[in-house]
């Protein structure tokens, strides 16, 4: 009986998911995710620790990394331990869980495994279905679900929407007249 504290996890801060940990398939071994800190990077610095997706023993023992994706937000594990679904940069992925060995470093752009994009324009908090039949995740105020037969695994992702240049932050003022000025140019309320 009681609580026993099997792994601790490290603060991300607030731009930052909490792990969602998960039992394996055997009851065995706990999957969940954790920063690898960027050596010589003081926390707050604008490139973000890669994410690792790790297990241990229930005990607290035989911690073992899996894959370190470059920006990922999240990561779960499928039901059957066959594939790991992630969200990185806004979007949803899901890949093969590579064989127990040398932990295998992600980048959609020159990945070494199979995986598919499942999203280009936003993908957020993805989950498999208990069976793991499904994969689902959200995007605004929807959600949208895929079943994993439909999946199609290849080798590189699809570029962004090159469109998307950032937001423009412009400086706006108002005077007692009622008008506002952007830059030099002035309008009317």
């Amino acid at each position: 009986g009681g609580v026993t504290e099997i792994t601790s996890t490290s603060n991300r801060g607030s731009q930052r998911r909490v792990t969602r940990p998960s039992f394996s398939q055997d009851g065995q071994r706990i999957w969940y995710f954790d920063d690898q800190p960027t050596p010589g990077q003081e926390r707050g610095q604008r490139t973000p620790a890669k994410t690792v997706l790790f297990s241990i023993k229930v005990d607290g023992t035989d911690r073992k990394e899996h894959v370190k994706l470059r920006y990922a937000q999240d990561a779960v594990v499928s039901p059957d331990e066959t594939h790991v679904a992630f969200t990185e940069q806004h979007n949803a992925y899901v890949m093969k869980l590579p064989a127990l060995g040398a932990p295998v470093e992600f980048d959609p752009s020159s990945a070494a495994v199979s995986f598919t994009q499942l999203t280009k324009d936003g993908g957020e908090w993805v989950t498999w279905s208990a069976d793991g039949e499904y994969l689902s995740w959200g995007f605004g105020p929807k959600v949208y679900r895929s079943a994993r037969t439909d999946l199609t695994l290849g080798a590189k992702a699809e570029a962004r929407d090159s469109g998307d240049h950032g937001v423009h932050i412009a400086a706006v003022t108002l005077n007692n007249d009622g008008q506002f000025a952007v830059g030099d140019d002035i309008y009317d309320l």
